[in-house]
């Protein structure tokens, strides 16, 4: 089956008290601001070093996660946020990491909260867990006199932009949205006035940060080739369908990249190498993960309209290059792009700045001096032997660009706390379906041992959820209701189908209830299992099979056996039970796809 992911807008829950405070904005409601320009002395690095910075002033503050990463203005729908935005995976345990001797209470949403484990001898962590599709504020560490909240040096609000009574920084899930490896919000004063972080002005004698140009010293002239940075594994499974970098270039330059030139932006795997004694990690580019690639006509931008201002004397204008991996024509002759799961650390490669006619400098994000999981991005030039040779500047900064994509997540009861009595002996992802086979449609499965189901009610004649329960990042369905972004595999051939009851919670995600319809247990076998899985988009790569999520195993019986906690009562049947396809048309029992049936949509395979 053919699935396509949902490109739906973010979907925020505000919580208790955070109503009034949190907003979603477009990026035409922010006034440009002037981008801090100024050049950096380069110095010749090792690469895959992390930079050492200072702590706060206060000297009191906390790492993120390690796997995450930062939001900003959505690169395709335009939407956003005033606040510093920290994106993670739902359904999914946080830790942050106080830095701190002396500060030692943590606050969530204004309320006390216990931390809970102790490491480094010294340092204080507070973990918690992220349910479902909605934003909440980040932890505050602090002492009696100072404390700690990522974000709260915000430049929209230093420039008085900021309209929300907190200007502190959101934790929040999301669909598809622009993923920064560092603070797009973060403050930098310069001068006495407070700038956003973007640099666009470094030491090639292009007067590019990174980008084409050479590196010019009294003894050494290199030529620029690409942009490196690292990147530690993703929190959980990192799904990308594109990736967004910003660029400037000279106003009298008619195309970035000429015809028939192309940059590549390399994912490649980590490896070790020992050098005079020294041992350190570096890419290898004899070990890709993925190749996304931008052509003369994958810009966004770059025309006299898009001005952005002067520098050295040279008038500039601004853009967006945006990277992908080609895949196969669709029906009417497009090229549909392929998405790719990266779930180990690797590294990023941009490579192709020395072709001829190539003409772009790329921005830099200042990196917030806490925000030590944040790799700095490297200048690569070509060295005299033909090797790449790697070059930092003395302000640690990340690339300014993002990946498009998402922390999906598929959770079924193990995950996530589910029912009313929950029994901890009981293993709640095992499945009962009825001896005779039953239907999906008379919603006849039992999860086993489940009691006290918010979903369901004596009344009904039933004692828990009618299937399994599955919490999803995304809605099961598309927007047409046509193609599903989820999938169970595995399947036994006893299994005819499933049907899916979803928009539980909210049609961008939340609960679901997967049904499985069975083929009557043969006379002479007293019982049979399987175990299944939910998954999410298939990705193939290297000629493996990956996905952007993937369930914990499912176990489907079906038993003769009376078994204390399985309860294989099925609901009266409906009093119609007439089944019709999404056009209204009534369709049987053998069709197959997205149906319609007493008032709810199912999927049918």
């Amino acid at each position: 089956m053919k699935k396509v992911l949902l490109f739906i807008a973010a979907s925020t829950f505000a919580m208790a008290g955070m109503s009034q405070q949190i907003q979603r904005v477009n990026r035409s409601q922010v006034e440009k601001l002037p981008q801090l320009m100024r050049k950096a002395q380069v110095e010749t690095g090792v690469t895959g070093k992390l930079a050492m910075r200072k702590t706060k002033a206060t000297n009191i503050y906390y790492t993120t996660p390690a796997g995450t990463f930062w939001g900003d203005f959505d690169p395709v729908d335009g939407g956003g946020f005033y606040h510093s935005t920290l994106i993670v995976p739902p359904y999914t345990d946080l830790t942050f990491t106080n830095r701190s001797t002396k500060a030692d209470t943590w606050t969530l949403n204004g309320n006390a909260v216990d931390a809970e484990d102790v490491v480094d001898g010294n340092y204080v962590t507070f973990s918690y867990r992220q349910y479902g599709s909605y934003a909440t504020y980040g932890p505050t560490v602090g002492d009696v006199k100072n404390d700690y909240t990522f974000g709260e040096l915000n430049w929209i609000e230093k420039r008085g932009y900021m309209t929300t009574a907190w200007v502190k920084g959101l934790i929040r899930t999301d669909s598809l949205t622009g993923l920064w490896p560092s603070d797009p919000r973060y403050a930098v004063e310069y001068q006495g006035s407070w700038y956003s972080p973007v640099n666009s002005w470094g030491a090639l004698d292009s007067d590019n940060l990174y980008g084409t140009g050479n590196l010019v010293g009294d003894d050494y002239s290199y030529k620029a080739a690409g942009v490196l940075q690292y990147f530690a594994k993703p929190i959980s499974p990192l799904f990308i369908t594109s990736a967004y970098v910003d660029g400037v270039t000279p106003l009298a330059t008619t195309a970035v990249i000429p015809e028939g030139k192309q940059l590549r932006m390399v994912l490649a795997r980590l490896k070790q190498v020992t050098e005079d004694g020294e041992t350190y990690t570096t890419y290898d580019l004899d070990n890709v993960i993925a190749t996304m690639y931008c052509n003369a006509g994958d810009t966004i931008g770059f025309s006299e309209n898009d001005a952005a201002g002067t520098r050295n004397g040279k008038e500039l204008k601004s853009g967006t290059l945006v990277f992908q991996v080609p895949g196969e024509e669709d029906e009417i002759g497009n090229i549909v792009p392929q998405n790719i799961v990266v779930d180990e650390p690797f590294a990023m490669l941009i490579l192709g700045l020395e072709q001829d006619g190539v003409d772009v400098g790329f921005q830099g994000l200042d990196i917030p001096e806490e925000d030590v999981n944040c790799r700095e991005a490297r200048l690569l030039v070509l060295l005299d032997n033909g090797s790449l040779g790697g070059f930092g500047y003395n302000s640690p900064m990340s690339l300014n660009f993002c990946f498009y994509g998402m922390f999906d997540k598929v959770a079924t009861v193990e995950e996530v706390p589910m029912y009313n009595f929950e029994v901890d002996e009981l293993d709640y992802n095992v499945v009962s379906v009825p001896v005779d086979g039953g239907t999906a449609e008379d919603w006849g499965n039992m999860t086993y041992g489940a009691t006290g189901s918010p979903l369901t009610s004596d009344e009904e004649g039933l004692t828990g959820y009618p299937g399994l329960p599955v919490m999803t990042n995304v809605g099961w369905f598309d927007d047409e209701n046509e193609v599903t972004n989820y999938d169970v595999i595995d399947l036994p051939d006893w299994i005819e189908n499933y049907s899916v009851y979803d928009g539980m919670y909210d049609e961008a995600g939340g609960l679901n209830i997967v049904m499985f319809k069975a083929q009557a247990l043969p006379e002479g076998v007293s019982e049979r299992r399987a175990t299944v899985r939910v998954v999410g988009q298939e990705v193939t790569m290297d000629g493996q099979v990956k996905y952007s999520a993937e369930s914990l195993p499912i176990t489907i019986i079906q038993t003769r056996a009376a078994y204390d906690g399985i309860q294989n009562t099925v609901a009266e049947r409906r009093a119609d039970n007439t089944i019709f396809s999404l056009s209204g048309q009534k369709i049987g029992n053998a069709y197959k796809g997205v149906i319609l049936q007493n008032g709810k949509k199912f999927v049918r395979k």
